[in-house]
């Protein structure tokens, strides 16, 4: 299965680059270093070494602050309860994503115009702590996002305790808390919105057009009144006048009629006023819903957005960027977050939980990476649990992406996952652009606890030894330095059970070291790592680099895995 033999080789653990691959952290010596560090400090009773208390929160934030100083030449500080970092296990996700930008598994693109590498930390946090390690060790620029007034006004305070990275980090504010919109429902929340202006308008203009005629017929109809009135007074005041000698008291009569009518026609015009007046009020009344329809689209708005936003509405219009990055909240409630008691890094609500974990908190990268595309040349995120890469795996192939990549951080005790998608079309390779890996490992993990690192440095000479290859063991430091032969190591591939490389088509087929340029012979030295009872490292790096048959390390490697797995793990 190539797919599975590729993820296979990939797993790792402590990047080969990460500043503590080789050198893990020397407790005595940062103690003697740093006064501060020294009360956190103590020695195993059982083998002397020194160590500290990994369930001391203020332990771990003064390692951690010490670390970024002395490795880094970085200040900083968090404030109680918020998520402290561990440098090693968040260089090595730095360091893979170094490796997916050098890659040439989508094209390179330059989104920046001046050949710097720009980054996107999606929940930057108090700690800032990805922007700070990728400006220090690679020069990258970073926008940092976050949520809370918290985080925000922390990451501003470390970025400008270090004038130095300063210009390369901006930290910009996310939304307001609670769920994000999916595009969809923001979609169908813009929908209500111009459905609901549209519906208040028309009654707004419907309701005036109205009241103008109602106003128009009550202003004719007491115009036609008031004239019929007047034309009737004045026809009877002439009428009178001629018939004045005649009976004085039926004249006298006829002019109370007139009279009476031209008061009727008075009174016709204090209704027309009165009329008049109600029909202002009903157009003012108007005017004032008309005044608000603004609030009402207003309303609509804030709840189209009063969610949080995660990429979208945070990434500004034109705006690129080589790729983003994400440590998620890994839990739905405080609860299942402090399972673990072995450990005290801390962290709010805001860092640790989300409504449906980081399954749901991952979703909605995707959907927003749905909609910005090729705004991103690599979108990644941290999973905690290996059960979710699938799950989002399927999702991503959902949303039409055209490259998914995964990868394993181990460090100490603690195992996280990567997840890494792009929607530009993937580059097409030669075989003769590849470029060979000179570091990669696989864990051992299911052995018994009575196989030590000895056992398994013993096996590995014998494997290649058996193969003619020339080995040369350092007991007292776990290695094995193998040369092989050009003939030699193409019979070590013949002895392969199964297919184990994956040419450029996807098509398995049986390797061999002259897939590389056949000529001389290859060297490399093999180191045994104690992990964990149980658990053991297996670590391959090329000691002539860019020598004719430096491509079939990775072949090689692959035969040493399958022959210790079958011989020692448990289930395999």
């Amino acid at each position: 299965m190539p797919s599975k033999k590729r993820r296979r080789e990939e797993k790792a653990s402590i990047h080969p680059r990460n500043k503590y691959s080789e050198n893990p952290p020397d407790f005595q010596q940062l103690a003697s270093l740093y006064p501060s560090f020294q009360p956190f400090v103590f020695y195993s009773p059982r083998d002397g070494r020194p160590r500290i208390d990994w369930t001391d929160f203020n332990a771990t934030r003064e390692l951690t602050r010490v670390l970024l100083f002395h490795d880094h030449g970085v200040h900083w500080w968090i404030p109680d309860g918020q998520l402290c970092p561990t440098i090693p296990n968040r260089s090595n996700y730095i360091h893979w994503i170094e490796d997916l930008l050098s890659s040439d598994v989508i094209a390179k693109t330059n989104v920046s115009g001046d050949n710097k590498v720009r980054g996107f930390d999606i929940g930057t946090g108090a700690n800032c702590i990805y922007p700070l390690l990728g400006a220090s060790l690679l020069g990258w620029n970073f926008v940092g996002s976050d949520v809370t007034d918290v985080a925000l006004e922390w990451a501003e305070y470390n970025v400008k305790s270090n004038p130095h990275l300063s210009e390369l980090i901006e930290i910009r504010r996310a939304g307001s808390a609670g769920k994000k919109n999916t595009p969809h429902e923001a979609a169908d929340a813009n929908g209500q919105l111009a459905t609901e202006t549209e519906r208040c308008s028309e009654q707004v203009i419907g309701d005036e057009i109205e009241s103008v005629a109602k106003a128009s017929d009550l202003v004719s109809d007491s115009q036609e009144a008031a004239a019929a009135a007047n034309g009737q007074l004045a026809s009877e005041t002439e009428r009178c006048s001629e018939q004045v000698i005649g009976d004085e008291t039926e004249s006298v009569d006829k002019v109370s009629d007139v009279v009476s009518d031209s008061q009727e026609a008075t009174a016709a015009n204090g209704q027309l006023a009165t009329e008049r007046e109600r029909c202002s009020e009903e157009i003012i009344r108007e005017a004032e819903l008309e005044v608000k329809v603004p609030d009402v689209v207003s309303e609509l708005q804030e709840k189209s957005s009063d969610e949080p936003r995660v990429l979208l509405g945070v990434v500004k219009d034109g705006e690129r960027f080589d790729f983003c990055m994400c440590n998620p909240p890994f839990f739905e409630s405080m609860e299942e977050a402090g399972l673990n008691p072995k450990t005290a890094c801390g962290g709010t609500p805001a860092e640790m939980v989300c409504p449906g974990g980081e399954l749901a908190f991952i979703s909605r990268i995707i959907e927003d990476s749905a909609v910005l595309k090729q705004s991103f040349r690599w979108y990644t995120s941290m999973v905690g649990r290996k059960i979710n890469l699938k799950l989002l795996t399927s999702k991503l192939r959902e949303v039409g992406v055209s490259v998914v990549k995964t990868t394993e951080f181990v460090q100490g005790h603690m195992c996280r996952w990567g997840l890494a998608w792009s929607f530009i079309p993937p580059a097409t390779i030669t075989a003769s652009h590849r470029t060979p890996k000179t570091s990669m490992s696989f864990m051992l993990e299911g052995i018994q606890r009575q196989i030590s690192a000895m056992h398994i440095l013993q096996s590995v000479e014998s494997f290649f030894a058996a193969a003619g290859a020339s080995c040369k063991s350092n007991c007292s430091s776990f290695v094995v330095d193998v040369t092989v032969s050009n003939e030699r190591c193409d019979a070590i591939v013949n002895n392969e059970s199964v297919n184990s490389y994956e040419t450029s088509n996807s098509q398995p087929r049986q390797p061999t070291c002259d897939d590389a340029v056949p000529s001389k012979e290859i060297s490399f030295r093999i180191s045994v790592f104690q992990q964990i009872p149980g658990t053991l490292l297996v670590k391959a790096s090329l000691q002539n680099k860019g020598g004719p048959l430096s491509g079939a390390l990775s072949v090689l490697f692959q035969q040493l895995e399958l022959s210790l797995k079958k011989d020692y793990c448990r289930n395999t």
